[in-house]
């Protein structure tokens, strides 16, 4: 019932015009599976998924430039998106977040992060 989820929200809130790019969603309950999520446009989008161990810590990230979209799994591309088409329009900002679905949540529900970095434009952290 519970996924944990890591992505780019437009800072318009002009979901989903202004795009949506998830580099890091578990939803299968065994936690054996990564997917990544582009959406464009309403009802465009466009997933790819790989098997990690996400019961383990790994480092996720995406790359975004004008050019393209790359999504790493500890330091490894996986998966690249350079169809200008489906870039986001405008600027965006990291979201972390744990969606729940229904079902029991007696046992409540936790989402660790070790850390977390964002870089601007002009290649600054945040």
């Amino acid at each position: 019932s519970y996924h944990s989820l890591a992505l780019l929200w437009p800072d318009a809130e002009d979901w989903p015009t202004g795009g949506e790019v998830d580099f890091m969603e578990v939803i299968d309950p065994a936690r054996q599976e990564v997917e990544f999520w582009l959406h464009w446009g309403p009802g465009a989008k466009k997933s790819h998924s790989i098997p990690v161990d996400a019961t383990q810590w790994h480092s996720y990230a995406v790359e975004w430039t004008p050019a393209h979209l790359i999504y790493y799994v500890d330091g490894e591309p996986e998966w690249l998106i350079s169809d200008p088409a489906r870039l986001p329009p405008r600027l965006m900002h990291l979201c972390l977040q744990l969606d729940y679905f229904g079902g029991d949540a007696g046992a409540g529900a936790r989402q660790w992060v070790d850390w977390v970095r964002q870089y601007d434009v002009k290649g600054g952290s945040s």
